[in-house]
């Protein structure tokens, strides 16, 4: 870098999120060496020594592994050289990407645990703590709700007594946990079973949560039959479970995903990392490559297959023994790395896989689902689709690369499985079954949200409470300016929901209006309506999950449907999808329609609308935000519906009637009903 110039705020967030992806990454190395002299776990510290000693013996000969084209540069990991032989075969580094999606808190706990505080908090505040003993993954996903203590070998007593959680927290999968607690959890009078005496004399409820092959079950039987609540994570665990368990302690809660990690949101630099013009494929089954094992990948024209592994770390010797038939080698990933791909290709093929439990590949696919990935299962492994009201994507490439081609119908299915996995598969929704069969109090679920409707038409506005009514989330106010008209307060109720309804005079502006329905309002969140557009009824649980999902304090729909009043048509303009979910500090013209505006009520405090402006005051307000770096997340467009009038002066912005005709697809009555859409 050259005198003067300036490598610039994303630039330094990379080169520190590297950094502290190679420290946890040498701290993890260190770790496994301690437990084991064996060749394959030996080799990182001959390199590392060989390195430092600029040793030819370093570069003992072995195979390495040359990375594919078609793997993006900003991907591969700076110490590509070193990835040979008995080394595990790590091609790509997801850790610089994280910057801009999460709080440096949840990077630093994902990329290095060991180095933090037994106590992991992200955001919630007043909610009592619980313990818990299990690997890092988990107790991230539950921190985002509930104080989570992590157990330790050497604390476990001492944060038991001095902070008496709520309940305890066992999981079973072993399989992400360090080697010291999965020895101890097969052990039947070690470490575990003194804990689980700690917690029976201070009256510290116990759950355990079954996360294992019905072939491991013998080991965890122990716990189960201790536990106070036990829960499998699927029927086959479940059976086995009920010779042991009495009916009133056991349920069953299946895979989970945390929205917060596992979203399509995407930054700008993460957008970048796309290949321009390919359709990629993820296929997480490098073992099985290896092995000869689960279904055979074949390579399909027309599409990247990115073969990698996100559950066994595979060698780089034993990797190159793959049968790649054209796929781009990845090799194995961490869950980091998992996160990153899912969130840039297009597309995740799931086939048969002896080498992992069922509920695993359960899991992945609701999370590839939840990052926006086109899901294609074959028919080995179609059974363990986790959910009921939306079907994969596909059973082939093939049919997958076709379907694909109609970008509405794409994006109409992403939307239908990203509704049910948001709604009845996540890390919420265990730890409130999990609260309620313990007879505690529920926690927080949603936070309440104040629409504001401005109007100077009183005949729409009674249409416009129909919109608020319809709404399905729980907890939402209506505050209603009538700007220079009135109308009697009586006709303007919504049943047991909040309506304020005030008047303004028609010499103040519409900003000012915006202004006065938001002093009035009592929600955490806000959310502009429109007195002359449709909102279907999951847009405010929509905008409020958006809202939420992003950690965003603004945050709006592109203008995605249309309807002209002129002649009832109703036109899908695919170009707006391409702003669909992206997240930054501030606002590109066109990403937002101004109808769908929405954000926290902290932030209007501090920016509010403008005044003495009848045109532009939204997008004057989101310059505003932009000019003060306010976090802005885009959702999909769907839910929303945009009426034009064929009399301009109805509306306060200037519409693209010609544009969106031209470049639009006119719906008909299917494609309507399938978007969401009113007939």
């Amino acid at each position: 870098m050259g005198a003067g110039e300036d490598l610039g705020s994303n630039g330094l967030s990379g080169q520190l999120l590297q950094a502290r992806r190679e420290l946890a990454r040498l701290r993890q190395e260190i770790q496994e060496l301690r437990s084991s002299t064996s060749w394959r776990l030996m080799a990182p510290l001959r390199a590392l020594v060989g390195r430092l000693r600029e040793s030819p013996e370093a570069s003992i000969a072995a195979p390495r592994v040359e990375p594919d084209a078609r793997i993006p540069a900003g991907l591969l990991r700076t110490d590509l050289p070193h990835v040979a032989g008995d080394a595990s075969c790590r091609l790509v580094d997801g850790a610089p990407y994280l910057a801009g999606l999460l709080p440096d808190e949840v990077i630093d706990s994902l990329l290095c645990p060991e180095c933090q505080s037994h106590e992991w908090n992200f955001g919630r505040e007043g909610a009592r703590a619980i313990a818990v003993i299990s690997g890092p993954t988990l107790a991230a996903e539950l921190a985002f709700h509930v104080p989570v203590l992590r157990l330790g070998p050497a604390n476990a007593g001492e944060v038991l007594r001095s902070r008496s959680p709520a309940f305890l927290l066992l999981d079973t999968d072993v399989h992400d946990m360090d080697a010291e607690w999965r020895q101890e959890l097969r052990l039947e009078d070690g470490l575990v079973r003194s804990i689980l005496d700690d917690c029976g004399s201070l009256s510290i409820p116990v759950v355990v949560w079954l996360r294992c092959d019905p072939g491991d079950y013998p080991y965890m039987r122990q716990w189960a039959l201790v536990a106070d609540r036990v829960y499998a994570i699927d029927s086959s665990v479940h059976d086995l479970a009920r010779e042991d368990v009495e009916s009133a302690k056991l349920g069953l809660i299946g895979p989970a995903i945390q929205p917060r990690l596992h979203n399509p949101f995407r930054t700008d630099s993460l957008s970048a990392l796309r290949p321009a013009g390919q359709f990629v494929v993820l296929h997480d089954a490098l073992a099985d490559a290896v092995t000869r094992t689960g279904s055979a990948q074949v390579a399909t024209p027309g599409v990247w297959t990115w073969l990698l592994d996100s559950y066994w770390d595979v060698a780089t010797a034993k990797a190159q023994t793959a049968q790649l038939d054209r796929c781009t080698l990845l090799g194995a990933v961490g869950g980091v790395d998992k996160l990153i791909l899912s969130k840039i290709a297009d597309a995740e093929l799931f086939t048969a896989s002896p080498l992992r439990p069922s509920w695993r590949i359960q899991q992945e696919m609701l999370r590839a689902a939840a990052c926006g990935a086109l899901v294609v299962v074959d028919a080995g492994t179609v059974e363990s689709w986790p959910l009921q009201d939306a079907q994969p994507f596909a059973s082939t490439l093939e049919e997958c690369l076709s379907r694909a081609s109609d970008e509405l119908g794409t994006a109409v299915w992403r939307r239908r499985v990203a509704d049910e996995v948001i709604t009845r598969h996540t890390i919420l929704d265990a730890l409130t079954t999990m609260r309620r069969d313990l007879d505690m109090c529920a926690l927080e679920r949603t936070s309440v949200l104040s629409c504001l409707l401005v109007s100077r038409r009183p005949e729409r506005v009674l249409e416009a409470l129909e919109n608020f009514r319809r709404q399905s989330h729980p907890c939402c106010e209506l505050i209603v300016v009538l700007h220079g008209q009135s109308m009697p307060a009586a006709e303007l109720s919504a049943g047991s929901r909040r309506v304020v309804v005030l008047q303004a005079p028609m010499s103040i502006g519409l900003g000012d209006c915006l202004n006065l329905a938001a002093s009035h309002a009592r929600g955490k969140y806000w959310a502009k309506m429109d007195d002359d557009d449709y909102y279907g009824p999951d847009y405010l649980a929509r905008i409020h999950a958006l809202l939420e999902t992003a950690a965003a304090e603004v945050a709006g729909m592109p203008l995605l449907f249309t309807r002209f009043e002129s002649d009832g048509a109703v036109y899908c303009d695919p170009s707006r999808l391409t702003f669909a979910y992206r997240v930054a500090d501030g606002w590109r013209p066109g990403e937002i329609c101004g109808a769908t505006l929405a954000g926290t009520t902290d932030v209007l405090r501090r920016i509010p609308f403008v005044s003495d402006r009848r045109q532009g005051v939204d997008s004057q307000f989101l310059n505003d935000c932009s000019h003060q770096g306010v976090r802005i997340a885009v959702g999909d467009g769907f839910g929303y519906l945009c009426r034009r009038s064929a009399d301009a002066s109805h509306h306060t912005w200037e519409g693209d009637e010609d544009g969106v005709r031209a470049r639009g697809l006119r719906l008909n009555p299917e494609q309507g009903a399938a978007a969401g859409l009113p007939s």
